[in-house]
């Protein structure tokens, strides 16, 4: 069966006891490609992804987005890194990896992973604070998700998860 021929051109040539046969013909075995853009993943912000893209029976590979990221070395390569961009932040994010032969025109097939990009959080102490000895400090810090204060000295917070503790 052609099926488990790779993709070429082959020579066919009939042999036939019963009816002279005169010339040959060639035949073109095309095999259509095959696509896999990998596992859906999950990324913080900053960090690339390495894509692990698999394809078989391809001349061509082109990668695209959904957002607003770029591919590195390129988005013709089989395994590039997606490099998110600030706006993919807190987006899923669909990955298209499409693959097709030169020789056949009807070949493009494609595969797609979802990419969920986190936000990246932040935190802030709030700014400097001098006290006396024995005198409590009002601190006041900022933070996009949970936090927990600790303190290397002698002192303690009277609440460890609430924005602006004394200590």
């Amino acid at each position: 069966p052609s099926s488990f021929l790779p993709s070429g051109t082959y020579r066919i040539r009939v042999i036939s006891s019963d009816i002279p046969v005169i010339g040959a013909d060639e035949a073109v075995n095309a095999i259509k490609p095959f696509a896999d853009a990998g596992s859906d993943q999950g990324i913080c912000s900053t960090n690339p992804v390495s894509l692990f893209g698999s394809a078989t029976g391809y001349t061509d590979v082109v990668w695209s987005t959904s957002g607003a990221g770029n591919f590195s070395p390129s988005n013709t390569s089989l395994n590039p890194a997606y490099i998110p961009d600030v706006a993919d932040e807190g987006q899923m994010i669909t990955l298209t990896m499409i693959v097709s032969h030169s020789s056949c025109s009807a070949s493009n097939t494609f595969d797609e992973m979802l990419l969920t990009v986190e936000a990246q959080n932040f935190v802030n102490a709030g700014a400097d604070v001098t006290v006396c000895t024995g005198e409590p400090a009002f601190i006041s810090g900022t933070s996009s998700g949970s936090f927990l204060w600790s303190t290397v000295g002698d002192g303690s917070f009277d609440a460890t998860t609430n924005l602006s503790p004394i200590y």
